[in-house]
């Protein structure tokens, strides 16, 4: 991600040897705040398994908590570095797309961020000691060596979102808008998909308010909404009209 993002930000006139060491720390980022977000999310999983912290398992990360970070490093690593923040955070978003759809792929051999319980033809059973065999297990609703219950595959869900939307932002990246409205057009599109993803994922016992995610989801189309409104409509409208914003 970090090498095709310092490929795309060279393209878009931006010098690799500032765009690399951004683009780096936020790929750093990312993974911290992932975990960070899910040991708040999960503390009794941590304190059971304190080693889980610093694992690289493929489970264990809560993806808006390494995004966030990952945002706010970047914005102040772009000050610091001289580089445009709207321009540099366009870069990186259809990569991003492709980014997820590839962890969603581990997460799905993996069997962790599995959906509800679904008759639907494609829901998918995972086998004995999986993670969704543990948690039908534990609520009686499957026996020792029944394996789970069919579930939604809702990280196969949210892989296609994200390239979609990637494939969204490529598109926007090329047309003629204003700098950052790839990257906003990108977490719009997500973090609507990921509201609505909700509804259908398994939701462990968590230490964070039911109305967190739904919230942090909200708040972020929200913004992206408004960013897009104001730097493509907004902003050219007060230029046409001779007035300073």
């Amino acid at each position: 991600m970090v090498g095709a993002a310092a490929f795309l930000a060279a393209r878009q006139g931006i010098p690799w040897k500032k765009s690399l060491p951004v683009l780096a720390l936020m790929a750093a980022m990312l993974l911290v705040g992932a975990r960070l977000l899910n040991y708040f999310h999960r503390p009794d999983m941590y304190a059971a398994a304190p080693q889980l912290l610093y694992s690289m398992h493929s489970y264990g990360f809560s993806l808006y908590g390494g995004l966030v970070l990952a945002v706010l490093t970047g914005g102040i690593t772009c000050r610091l570095a001289g580089v445009s923040i709207p321009r540099l955070a366009d870069v990186p978003a259809p990569a991003l797309g492709l980014s997820i759809a590839v962890m969603r792929v581990g997460c799905f051999m993996a069997g962790c961020c599995f959906g509800k319980v679904t008759d639907l033809p494609w829901g998918v059973s995972y086998p004995i000691l999986s993670l969704a065999h543990k948690a039908h297990l534990l609520e009686g609703k499957v026996g020792l060596f029944q394996g789970s219950l069919a579930v939604h595959p809702t990280q196969t869900y949210e892989l296609l979102a994200a390239l979609a939307c990637g494939g969204i932002a490529w598109l926007t990246l090329k047309s003629k808008v204003a700098p950052g409205t790839d990257f906003a057009v990108f977490f719009l599109l997500f973090s609507a998909f990921r509201l609505l993803n909700r509804h259908f994922r398994y939701e462990y016992t968590t230490a964070l308010p039911p109305y967190f995610y739904p919230f942090l989801y909200g708040m972020i189309c929200l913004l992206s909404a408004g960013y897009i409104v104001h730097a493509n409509y907004c902003v050219k409208d007060s230029k046409r009209s001779g007035i300073k914003k």
